[in-house]
C-alpha cells in the first residue's frame, strides 16, 4: 500500500496482529516477555499491537499493563515512546488518567513523557477532575512541570485554560511570565 512517499506491507501489520492476538490468548505478561526476550526494534510493532488489542478488549488489563511498562526501569526508552504514542491516540477517560497519574509526577525518566499526554485534549479532559489542574497550578514545582502542557492545550480548551489561570493573574513574577507565554502562544477569543 502506498501512502505518499511511504510504502507499507499488509503482511507485516497482519503478522503483528496475529502475534498480539496469540500472545494475549496465552495470558503471558508483556513486561516479563520484553524484559526476558530482548527489546529490539521489531518489538515496537508487536508491543503496539498488543497494547491496542488490550485497549479494545480488556481496558482494565490495558491500564495495568501500561502502568507497569512505563514504570519499569527494565523497559527501554524506545518502547516507552511506543506506549506513549498508543496512549496519545487513545480516547482517554478518568480511569485511564488515574492509572498513570502517579507516573506523571514521579521521579522516573518517563514522567515528562507521561505529563506530555496532558497537552492532548482528550487527556487534558480526562485529568480535569477533582480540581487536579487547580492543585498542580497552585504549587510552584508542579506548576512549572504542568504549564507547558497547559500552554499546548490552550488552543483546544481556551475557556477552561482561562478559568484555570485567572486566579494567578498578578500574583507572582513567575506567573506573569507564564501568562505572557500563554498570551503569545495561544491568544484566541476564548482566552479573553
Amino acid at each position: 500500500m502506498r501512502d505518499g512517499e511511504q510504502i507499507g506491507f499488509f503482511h507485516e501489520t497482519y503478522f503483528d496482529y496475529l502475534f498480539a492476538r496469540s500472545f494475549i490468548s496465552t495470558g503471558e505478561d508483556i513486561h516479563d516477555f520484553l524484559a526476558k526476550s530482548g527489546q529490539y526494534l521489531f518489538r515496537r510493532a508487536q508491543t503496539r499491537q498488543i497494547l491496542e488489542h488490550l485497549a479494545g478488549t480488556d481496558p482494565g488489563r490495558f491500564r495495568t499493563t501500561v502502568t507497569r511498562l512505563l514504570g519499569s526501569d527494565r523497559i527501554c526508552p524506545h518502547l516507552h515512546d511506543v506506549i506513549i504514542a498508543v496512549l496519545g491516540q487513545f480516547d482517554a477517560a478518568l480511569p485511564d488518567w488515574r492509572a498513570i497519574e502517579p507516573l506523571a509526577w514521579g521521579q522516573a525518566p518517563v514522567a515528562g513523557k507521561v505529563r506530555g499526554l496532558l497537552a492532548l485534549p482528550q487527556w487534558f479532559d480526562a485529568a480535569d477532575h477533582d480540581q487536579r489542574w487547580e492543585h498542580w497550578l497552585g504549587t510552584p514545582q508542579s506548576a512549572d512541570a504542568a504549564f507547558p502542557e497547559l500552554l499546548a492545550v490552550a488552543r483546544h480548551r481556551p475557556e477552561r485554560v482561562a478559568e484555570l489561570v485567572r486566579p494567578h493573574m498578578g500574583t507572582t513574577p513567575q506567573w506573569g511570565q507564564r501568562l505572557l507565554r500563554l498570551i503569545e502562544w495561544a491568544l484566541t477569543p476564548g482566552l479573553s
